[in-house]
């Protein structure tokens, strides 16, 4: 029995990155909970799927309960008090993290695609609520470069960063050098594993 409150997180999405969250919170909860202070830990509360009868790959058992279709189920589930993004997209993805943010729900989201296309909207709702957005895993191939840029280098004044901040880039210039393959055998390349 935990001597300590919970944390309810609503996962949106339940792939292979939803899947490795619940895993991660399974095997190494305690160990999270221990490096981040030992105050609070953290569950799965809610979990928005497409199809819930769908085979997982999650260790362990996921309750049944807690699956949802419904992304306004899971947003205003009072459980749910910080909502992870992984259902990928712009559209519904847009509408559900817009909705958590309106509920003062906090937001983590890896999501490239919707942040290049709706992230001025979504950063003006953020501040708006004076709820957080974070976006980390959407920059640099997950590299935590937003973070550091925040706490370590607080003296200093950046005016810009310049670099490949994306794997499939990094991958596409790789095989251009690597394999002295063309611009469009290498894009075509990657986007076949994608």
């Amino acid at each position: 029995m935990n001597a300590h409150p919970s944390l309810g997180i609503g996962l949106a999405g339940f792939g292979t990155v939803g899947s490795g969250v619940w895993n991660t919170l399974e095997r190494n909860g305690d160990l999270i909970t221990d490096r981040t202070g030992g105050n609070v830990s953290l569950h799965i509360a809610r979990i928005l799927v497409r199809d819930p009868a769908k085979t997982r790959t999650a260790t362990g058992t996921v309750p049944a309960e807690i699956f949802t279709t419904d992304w306004l189920a899971l947003v205003h589930d009072p459980a749910v008090e910080i909502v992870v993004e992984l259902i990928g997209g712009t559209t519904d993805a847009f509408d559900l993290i817009a909705a958590a943010l309106r509920a003062r729900k906090p937001v983590v989201t890896g999501n490239k695609a919707l942040l290049a296309e709706r992230g001025v909207e979504l950063f003006a709702l953020s501040k708006e609520t004076d709820t957080p957005i974070h976006f980390e895993a959407a920059v640099a191939g997950g590299i935590p470069i937003i973070r550091t840029v925040q706490d370590s280098f607080i003296g200093n004044r950046f005016l810009s960063f310049y670099g490949i901040i994306n794997g499939t880039s990094n991958y596409i210039l790789g095989r251009m050098t690597d394999a002295a393959m063309s611009f469009e055998a290498a894009l075509a390349e990657a986007q076949a594993l994608e």
